[in-house]
Parts: C-alpha cells; structure tokens; sequence
C-alpha cells in the first residue's frame, strides 16, 4: 500500500449532510473504511499451540487477525486488498436454519499479522491496544532470533 501522508489538496473542507469534514483520497478513504471493518467486525489475537513429541511438550505462539462476515463481498474485497492470507466459508449447521454462513478472511503469520497490523493501527478506534500487541511480540520474537 501507497504511504498515507496527505497534501494540502486532500485536506480541503467539503460539507457532508450538513457536517463539515476534511475531503479525503480514495486510498485514505479504504484505509478509514478498513478501520472501521476491523473495529466492529475483526479479531487480532496471538494463540498458544502444545504439541507432544517424543515425551516432551512444546509450546509456540501464532498470531491471528481475522475477519468474519456474512457479507462475501466485504470479506473478499479484504482478501483482494491485501492479496494475502486465507478465504474461506463457515458453513451453517444444518440444524441452525437462521443462520447464515460465515465468509472468513484469516491471516496466521507472523510478517504478514505485522504488516496488516501496522497498517491499520492508525485506521482503529476500539482495537487498537491487541493490533499493537501483534506488532510488540513480532518485534520481540524477531529481536529473540
């Protein structure tokens, strides 16, 4: 993605329903949109794994960031933007009639949980504190190495 520094043409005041807002580029726009996506519909989190192999036990961290939506488009337009990590359907149970299936967009490495996270940290309002937690421990698992 392009930087998202602003010149003194994208910050012009332009009127929206009566409130006045500063105009915005197309790609700050994604970027707020994307926020906002993240805030109301997204998970960033960093899970622990065991495993047993040959009498002893190992533990290892993953990142996650996911978004999940019954709206495929949304979560497709995600997955085309960033061109990375994984789609995929949760289908309903077939005795949930109600219900709708779950389009889900999934990333579980450690670069690209970085990347993304950078990225959005400045677009978040709610979850801001668990992105940078992402950003901390890759930094942390990267000095350790």
């Amino acid at each position: 993605m392009k930087s998202t520094e602003t010149t003194k043409q994208d910050t012009q005041i332009v009127p929206v329903q009566g409130i006045v807002m500063p105009a915005v580029n197309a790609q700050q726009a994604d970027l707020n949109w994307l926020g906002g996506i993240f805030d109301g519909e997204g998970c960033f989190g960093i899970y622990a794994h065991k495993q047993k192999y040959k009498k002893k036990e190992y533990i290892w961290y993953r990142p996650s960031i996911t978004i999940g939506m019954v709206d495929s488009f949304i979560v497709k337009k995600i997955y085309k933007m960033f061109n990375f990590g994984s789609f995929y359907i949760r289908k309903t149970r077939f005795d949930r009639r109600m219900n709708k299936d779950c389009y889900i967009w999934n990333i579980q490495d450690w670069e690209k949980s970085n990347k993304v996270a950078e990225i959005i940290i400045p677009y978040l309002r709610l979850k801001k504190p668990q992105a940078f937690l992402i950003t901390q421990a890759f930094k942390k698992r990267n000095s350790n190495e």
